[in-house]
């Protein structure tokens, strides 16, 4: 009976905690999306309704690839982020960073489980640690033929958040739509400001230059990589031409040599000819054959 009374009070608390507003077995932060500076102090924080009894907390780390690791479980921070630095200063209630790094940014999942009900619940925060831009990395070809497609690319795969880019054409700024800039309104190229590449469908002779590429995410100052000069040539059509008639000759010469071989017999199978034999069918013996030439002596 009185496990019956205990179980109808639990049921009344518990309604009674949901009507208040007050969420059943619930799991909250005070703030979902914190943001840090590199190599600054930061916490992370989970609070969880008093129903969980005999409560365990674990905290798991997702990093922006997907892989997913251990924080504090078993109610101790584990190898890896005890060495980092990391500490919870209320058995698991919050994780608190010594010295945060562009490495931990991702999402942190806090679960809290009650061992006596088996209930689970749990809340993600997402950490975003802002590193400023480092001078990107641009990849400008030296020299491009006439008429090809052409990618120039730059990117700062350090910076956090993620860097935005601008390219520059002999110290000019390019604009991400050419036709609405004279300077470039002759000229066939696309930028994308979030992958950093610059893409001539078709270069000219007017798209040589000397190029270099902006990286930003206002975290900092922007940086820009080293400037680098790409030359545009025709395409060598007397040497191609040049090319199509030596092959030409060499496949001349080759069918006149394998004519003058077949006219030499070079090629003839000789066949080994099987003499004529003519077939004599044996004489008959006749009672001359057998005469006696020598006289015997009984």
């Amino acid at each position: 009976m009185e496990l019956k009374y205990c179980g109808l009070f639990g049921f009344i608390l518990l309604t009674s905690l949901a009507l208040d507003g007050i969420p059943a077995f619930s799991v909250t932060t005070s703030n979902p999306k914190p943001t840090v500076k590199e190599n600054q102090t930061v916490d992370l924080y989970c609070e969880y309704s008093a129903d969980f009894q005999n409560p365990r907390v674990e905290w798991k780390f997702k990093n922006p690839s997907g892989s997913t690791t251990f924080v504090f479980y078993s109610a101790q921070i584990t190898d890896k982020y005890k060495n980092h630095g990391v500490t919870t200063p209320n058995n698991g209630k919050s994780i608190h960073f010594v010295t945060a790094t562009r490495q931990d940014t991702g999402t942190y999942d806090c679960e809290v489980t009650s061992i006596t009900t088996g209930d689970f619940r749990s809340v993600s925060i997402y950490l975003l640690v802002q590193v400023p831009p480092t001078s990107p990395q641009c990849r400008i070809p030296a020299t491009v033929t006439t008429g090809t497609a052409v990618t120039l690319k730059c990117q700062d795969s350090a910076c956090s958040p993620a860097c935005t880019y601008r390219w520059f054409k002999d110290k000019m700024l390019m604009p991400v739509d050419p036709k609405g800039s004279l300077a470039f309104a002759n000229s066939s190229y696309s930028i994308n400001p979030n992958s950093g590449d610059l893409v001539f469908s078709s270069v000219s002779k007017a798209d040589a230059g000397t190029f270099s590429c902006e990286a930003a995410n206002n975290i900092g100052s922007p940086l820009t990589c080293t400037a680098a000069q790409m030359l545009v040539e025709d395409k060598n059509v007397g040497g191609i031409v040049a090319a199509v008639v030596i092959v030409l000759l060499i496949l001349a010469l080759l069918g006149v040599g394998l004519w003058f071989a077949y006219r030499r017999g070079y090629f003839q199978t000789k066949t080994q000819s099987k003499p004529n034999v003519i077939y004599q069918p044996a004489e008959r013996a006749t009672n001359e054959d057998f005469k006696q030439t020598s006289s015997f002596v009984v």
